[in-house]
């Protein structure tokens, strides 16, 4: 390999690089950091295109695997040698067929809807806008708060989906997007849903705690709340025309958690 160098030293400037940027330029022992090595804003931007720096060590990594195969196999034919390269690839099929098997049960028909579908399109088409508490980048948040220590991660995360399906067929706002960036400001979204509920925003409580008579401006829960029947998850909608009645009472906060279209 070494006296083959100069014949590839494209492969192996970009072997190196891919390894030296998967170290990053931040260094931990678990979750604990240890060295920050400080660079321009410019390069972190642009370093920022590419996401989860540390995939790119399987470049390396790969590279290290496919020349260990060809120079054992390029070496004196021995049965052993053979043997290895016929056990490793079997072994691995047989390795991954869990995991090949519940991909296959995942996707071999629809997921159960956790939201009773069909009720919230209807609400949806009374709505100007939908707030699901807590949003796709807030579920993580709110099982650590204890919000509803019954909750898991995944019915959450798949209510949410669901609710962002209705909105986007309905073509409404909403505050929930499975997108990795920008972050949710979690602390905005709790302001907001301790705010006054605002006329034509459908708001969904998917873990539990629902407004307080304040929060309704003068309305009851009977009025204007209620529960989607598949899952009994409460929500709460103020008929839209009625933003006099509640600028008199007071707007509360208003949302700034990233509503998306």
């Amino acid at each position: 390999m070494w006296a083959a160098r100069r014949r590839h030293a494209a492969l192996i400037a970009v072997v190196a690089a891919s390894f030296l940027f998967a170290l990053s330029n931040r260094i931990s022992l678990g979750s604990h950091p240890l060295l920050a090595v400080p660079l321009p804003d410019l390069v972190l931007r642009l370093f920022g295109l590419f996401r989860s720096s540390g995939h790119f060590v399987w470049v390396p990594a790969y590279a290290i695997m496919a020349g260990s195969i060809v120079l054992a196999l390029r070496r004196k034919p021995s049965w052993p040698t053979t043997a290895l390269s016929l056990a490793a690839p079997t072994w691995q099929i047989v390795d991954a067929a869990p995991l090949r098997a519940a991909v296959e049960a995942e996707v071999s028909g629809p997921v159960p809807a956790v939201l009773d579908r069909d009720r919230v399109a209807a609400l949806a088409t009374r709505s100007r806008a939908i707030e699901a508490f807590p949003s796709f980048g807030c579920v993580y948040d709110a099982i650590v708060a204890g919000n509803d220590p019954t909750t898991d991660w995944d019915r959450l995360r798949q209510a949410n989906m669901e609710l962002q399906l209705i909105a986007a067929r309905a073509n409404l706002p909403i505050n929930s997007a499975d997108n990795s960036r920008p972050p949710t400001d979690c602390r905005a979204e709790d302001a907001q849903r301790r705010a006054t509920v605002r006329p034509g925003t459908l708001c969904l409580y998917l873990d539990a705690p629902t407004p307080t008579a304040a929060q309704l401006d003068g309305r009851t829960q009977a009025d204007v709340c209620g529960k989607v029947e598949r899952q009994r998850l409460p929500y709460c909608l103020i008929p839209p025309g009625t933003e006099a009645a509640t600028q008199a009472g007071g707007s509360g906060v208003e949302s700034g958690f990233g509503a998306s279209p």
